[in-house]
């Protein structure tokens, strides 16, 4: 193995009934960086009966690879469950090639809990769209597990008693799956499929009710995490050795292109005595001299500046994932200061204040200029901007504005600006379910995506020249796949598979919707012309499996006063959206 690990607790080896494999469908790096690895792997090792061991994708995905356990060395094979944790649209292709590795069929229909394991998934990939893995996931997991852990674990404790008396397809809605309809958050897929079909037969009640955890507190973040030890140099995590602390949920913006700020409903923060006890026992448990802070809006935690000052008393460093611009205040530079916090990231999104409100951002650009100067003033080495195209009412002058607010920057904090102090990250807008803009993939539709060349190759002309701005911009090509993936529905199922056998390029998928009299170009069509009218097909048929407890009409709506720029919030008790 190319890492060795610290802090690796004793796995529960007595009166295991079921035994998990939890699969992160990417590199190892990318794994051991999510906190949701560290969560599951804690909470299904600490109930009696469940023995769960890790697993990632090989650094080269040859033909006859055997996936082995970090834990035990076990095989992949031996275990009763494999959990899939999926966060990235395009996992959803790893995921097919460990099917194909174990020698088990892609369709749920087509495995048999006799001769297989049980496949379950979730993550916010299946949060955001869990229609296109319906054919391939027996189980789906769309919301908190920590409210239905417990009936969860159940099922699963109980499939591991009789494991050995299963003989039926899984499609035929076997007893022991049925124990899974009853549980909030959970899609048993077979019964789904059958919905969705109007068909008579199925064994589950649509839509499955969404129940959230409604406070953070109740759920025990690891204290005792793996740290790795890279023996490769050029490896690392994402946050590099670090202690994975989670201090809020959610987030309070709702910025109407984000999954999290909807379905994550409502923001939670974690008591500050509950985070200084989990940082104590950090210390203790796992000698780690960097705590992460994790969250959508962590700087938004009401106690945040006192979180950050216990962890610097503490002789520790921190780190954070980005931090709101209206936030940013000298006192709070300080504190991430002396925390060794050296780049800071931001979120502008677009260029012009008019493009931003219609996004539910209610910033104005001299302010992230001021906020900008302060950062580089402390002496920061650098801000890392995200920046989207593409987005719904976009118009040459917000682009042309990304290029005058980077100036407008630069020239207000000159040279304090060290090189590649600014570092800008383009990326273009994914439209995800569940969102106000959930329809909005015009500019995927042509294969060529000439708007975003040419965005691309104008913005490049405008930065490129300057020693202290670095850009990068997501590819193109892999950003309609991502879209594709994220909005087909379980109709394409046969796509899908076609497009993995055939290497799961984008040429690949070019070819198969030619071949297909533009089966896929014409559905992305047919999503972009509800864009502000109406409710697309698919979102009637994710409507009718989950109930994430939206007023009806509530998202389209929300569209509709984006734009014209009306800004709402999401705060405690307001019951706008009817999820609180």
């Amino acid at each position: 193995m190319f890492v060795k690990e610290r802090n690796k607790i004793p796995l529960p080896s007595a009166d295991v009934k079921v035994r998990i494999a939890l699969v992160y469908p990417n590199a190892y790096e990318m794994g051991m960086s999510s906190y949701t690895i560290h969560l599951l792997y804690s909470l299904f090792n600490n109930y009696p009966g469940i023995r769960c061991e890790r697993f990632f994708l090989p650094k080269k995905k040859e033909k006859h690879t055997i996936l082995q356990s970090l834990d035990s060395g076990s095989k992949l094979t031996d275990f009763d469950v494999i959990a899939f944790s999926v966060h990235y649209e395009l996992d959803y292709m790893n995921i097919l090639w460990i099917l194909e590795n174990l020698h088990l069929p892609f369709r749920t229909k087509a495995r048999r809990l006799k001769n297989h394991p049980l496949i379950i998934a979730g993550g916010s990939a299946v949060k955001s769209n869990p229609l296109i893995l319906l054919p391939f996931i027996d189980v789906l997991v769309f919301g908190d597990l920590e409210p239905i852990f417990e009936e969860f674990c159940k099922v699963l404790v109980k499939i591991g008693d009789r494991y050995e008396k299963f003989d039926q397809a899984i499609s035929d809605n076997s007893d022991e799956l049925t124990d899974f309809c009853s549980i909030p958050n959970v899609i048993v897929s077979s019964f789904a499929l059958n919905s969705l079909e109007d068909s008579s037969t199925s064994g589950c009640v649509f839509p499955v009710k969404h129940k959230v955890l409604s406070l953070l507190d109740e759920s025990s973040n690891p204290t005792r995490q793996i740290l790795p030890v890279f023996q490769d140099p050029d490896l690392s995590l994402a946050f590099g050795e670090t202690f994975l602390l989670e201090v809020n949920r959610g987030c309070p913006s709702g910025c109407r292109f984000c999954l999290t700020g909807y379905v994550n409903r409502p923001f939670r923060n974690r008591s500050f005595d509950q985070i200084k006890h989990i940082i104590d026992e950090s210390i203790l448990n796992t000698g780690a001299k960097k705590i992460t802070l994790i969250g959508s809006a962590v700087a938004s935690h009401p106690k945040f500046f006192e979180i950050c000052q216990y962890i610097v008393d503490k002789n520790l460093q921190v780190m954070i994932p980005s931090i709101r611009i209206d936030l940013i205040t000298p006192k709070i530079l300080n504190v991430l200061k002396l925390g060794g916090v050296k780049s800071l990231t931001i979120a502008p999104e677009t260029g012009t204040e008019v493009l931003r409100r219609k996004l539910n951002k209610n910033i104005c650009n001299s302010e992230i200029i001021e906020k900008c100067e302060m950062i580089f003033n402390f002496g920061f080495q650098s801000i890392k901007f995200y920046f989207l195209v593409g987005l719904p009412f976009e118009t040459q002058e917000d682009i042309q504005g990304i290029t005058e607010l980077i100036q407008n920057i630069q020239s207000r904090s000159g040279k304090n600006i060290p090189k590649k102090g600014i570092r800008l990250s383009i990326n273009p807008f994914i439209p995800k379910f569940f969102t106000p803009y959930r329809d909005y993939t015009h500019n995927f539709i042509n294969q060529k995506m000439e708007y975003f060349r040419n965005t691309e190759k104008f913005l490049k002309s405008e930065f490129t020249h300057s020693p202290q701005i670095e850009v990068e911009f997501l590819n193109w090509k892999e950003a309609r796949l991502q879209t594709i993936l994220s909005q087909l529905d379980e109709t394409f199922a046969p796509y899908v598979e076609e497009f993995y056998e055939n290497g799961a390029l984008p040429v690949a998928m070019n070819r198969i919707d030619k071949e297909n009299d533009n089966v896929i170009s014409d559905y992305l069509i047919q999503l972009s012309e509800s864009f502000l009218k109406n409710v697309s097909n698919s979102t009637l048929k994710l409507q009718k499996l989950i109930n994430f407890g939206f007023i009806e009409n509530y998202l389209l709506n929300e569209a509709i006063l984006g734009q014209k720029e009306k800004i709402t919030g999401c705060t405690d008790g307001c019951n706008r959206c009817g999820m609180c």
